[in-house]
């Protein structure tokens, strides 16, 4: 009996295996669904979205995309499909014949699945304009020579799919999109409203401000800029480095710039850099003055308060100066480093505690 039920379940097993093949034999061999496709397009717009993946993603949905048919607006043949299926954005995409599987492709209407998804760049045929041609206006000052070069921030929005255009303006229009904005660093970058049609522009929207008329203004400006009712360049940073020549095992204190410049942390930006021994007159007056007990260190002098994550730090290995100068004092912070204490003339290593 026992064997009875045991060969029953082989056969019964066996048999929906050989039932589920052939249903997979018979669904994967079943001819697909034909698919006509009319393309609707405007003349002249090269920037317009790329229709292509869109057609690639129907011919792998199962379906037999047989005739793909484009007309340019205006004509005769496209002013057929532009009245009876309401079409109010270009380029338009309209599939016949098998589409039940493509509902989420667009919009039915009568016999025609209309593509609804369409990005920037596309013609709203209502208002006869195109929709995501961006205008970015640049406003630079001659007086900031090391200030932030914002074409490079344009050609990577181009680069992620925008289509943006600069926009030259004269000096007058520019003292008049300052007040209009209340501008107060330059360089600055307006985008005109249609960049906000792009998605990228998400993770944008916290960078700057958008304005009543839909204009976008970035306002967070990499350091160092021009302040406008200053009148001056801010984040500018003179350094002087003094070393002991006769101390042959201690590091070398343009680490300290290397730190410092780096574009991931504090990012300052040094423009002038001066490297000083103990023995020459100079680094003996700035010893004497600012009472260095231990070399190798940096002075940096500038306008360092636009800095804020340098000023959260610094006063844990150095110090602000009566004149405004910043010292690195704390060598001993440097673990495994050689220096040399001025006090003793002794040459030590740093132990990274305090």
């Amino acid at each position: 009996m026992e064997k009875k039920k045991n060969s029953f379940k082989f056969i019964l097993g066996t048999s929906i295996i050989i039932l589920l093949i052939a249903l997979y034999l018979i669904y994967s061999n079943a001819p697909q669904k034909e698919i006509r496709a009319v393309v609707l397009r405007p003349q002249n717009c090269s920037d317009c979205f790329n229709i292509a993946p869109i057609l690639n993603e129907v011919r792998s949905s199962n379906v037999n995309l047989t005739i793909v048919q484009y007309f340019d607006v205006p004509s005769a043949e496209a002013e057929i499909y532009l009245d009876k299926y309401n079409i109010t954005k270009l380029p338009a995409i309209l599939l016949f014949g098998g589409t039940s599987n493509l509902q989420s492709f667009g919009e039915k209407r009568n016999d025609a699945l209309v593509f609804t998804r369409q990005k920037p760049v596309y013609l709203d045929l209502q208002s006869g304009k195109f929709v995501g041609r961006v205008n970015a206006t640049i406003i630079n000052t001659p007086l900031c020579s090391i200030c932030q070069n914002l074409s490079n921030i344009v050609a990577a929005l181009r680069q992620q799919g925008m289509s943006v255009y600069e926009n030259k303006i004269n000096d007058i229009e520019a003292m008049r999109l300052i007040g209009l904005y209340n501008i107060s660093k330059l360089p600055v970058l307006i985008l005109s409203p249609d960049a906000l049609q792009y998605e990228l522009m998400d993770s944008w929207r916290a960078q700057g401000t958008i304005e009543s008329d839909g204009s976008f203004v970035l306002r967070n400006i990499t350091v160092p800029y021009w302040s406008v009712s200053e009148k001056k360049v801010k984040g500018s940073v003179n350094s002087i480095l003094i070393k002991d020549a006769t101390c042959a095992n201690c590091y070398d204190p343009t680490t300290h710039q290397e730190v410092l410049q780096n574009q991931q942390s504090i990012n300052l930006k040094i423009v002038s850099t001066k490297i000083l021994d103990i023995s020459s007159a100079e680094g003996k007056i700035l010893i004497s003055k600012y009472k260095i007990t231990s070399v190798p260190t940096i002075i940096l002098q500038g306008d360092l308060s636009v800095y804020p994550t340098f000023l959260n730090i610094w006063p844990q290995i150095g110090t602000q100066e009566a004149d405004g100068s910043y010292i690195f004092r704390n060598n001993y912070l440097l673990e495994g480093q050689y220096y040399r204490d001025l006090k003793t003339n002794q040459t030590l290593v740093g132990t990274g505690k305090v």
